[in-house]
């Protein structure tokens, strides 16, 4: 864009612009491409086209002519021709499972010669992001974190696992430089868990019992993904952080390990 231009002691009648063709930041008029003209230096000129040279930074020239068909010196100024960011996730395992809560690491290779661009992660049912709409997120979309330098040394991140339980999961990146973006998701997916569920049966109150008694213990579980083990222990209280090896029965103790939890008995 040019304005402001002005000749003391006569009238101008044409501005001229030019690109710097062979990137030696001289104007010369034999080798710069002449990018266009106008013919009214009072109202401004925008170039209309559209950039096909290389990115990276480049010089522009002006030069003016006045009613007598003297040119005046050039001036020139300098742009940056955007090179777009990428980003390419890796992929997660096939088969991934996590659970909610667990801290999951999304890792990515990302470019920006510019070094300005921000990263954006979520998660999503399907790689389809036009269908995330806003009264959808958090159940079928989600966004983990938004604003991550490209620029992190690691290319990767933490994620405090949150989408719901019991579905299985696209990861989706997307890095900005405001200009210009570019996504991707994950072909695979990662399923969230479904925490299994156990209540014992109580015992009747005053329940005694002697050793090599055989005494029924009962309960009720739910594990959606039907591969759950149970596992039963005897306690003198209820807190199972101390019950530590060198006390073990003693004061806590193994009754069972390994049941399945599809075991119709229950018992």
């Amino acid at each position: 864009t040019a304005a402001g231009v002005a000749d003391p002691d006569g009238a101008v009648v044409l501005v001229e612009f030019y690109r710097d063709a062979d990137g030696n930041g001289t104007w010369d008029g034999a080798i710069d491409a002449l990018l266009g003209s106008d013919a009214d230096g009072a109202d401004g000129w925008s170039w209309p086209g559209t950039v096909t040279w290389s990115a990276g930074i480049h010089t522009y020239f002006a030069r003016v002519q006045d009613d007598y068909g003297a040119w005046s010196g050039p001036v020139s100024t300098t742009n940056r021709v955007n090179e777009p960011p990428l980003i390419a996730l890796y992929e997660p395992l096939a088969g991934a499972v996590v659970r909610p809560g667990d801290a999951y690491t999304i890792a990515w290779n990302d470019y920006d010669p510019d070094d300005s661009a921000q990263i954006s992660l979520g998660w999503d049912i399907d790689t389809d992001p036009v269908n995330n709409d806003a009264g959808l997120h958090g159940t079928t979309w989600g966004i983990i974190v938004v604003g991550i330098s490209e620029d992190v040394p690691t290319d990767s991140y933490d994620w405090t696992v949150d989408a719901p339980s019991g579905g299985q999961y696209h990861l989706y990146a997307l890095i900005s430089d405001v200009l210009e973006t570019d996504e991707d998701y994950t072909f695979n997916t990662v399923a969230v868990d479904i925490p299994p569920q156990i209540t014992l049966g109580d015992p009747g109150v005053g329940t005694v019992v002697t050793v090599g008694d055989v005494y029924a213990i009962s309960w009720t579980d739910a594990d959606p993904d039907n591969d759950a083990r149970i596992s039963l222990y005897w306690d003198l209280d209820t807190n199972s952080g101390n019950n530590l090896p060198f006390n073990e029965g003693v004061t806590w103790g193994t009754i069972a390990t390994g049941i399945s939890e599809d075991d119709p008995a229950d018992a």
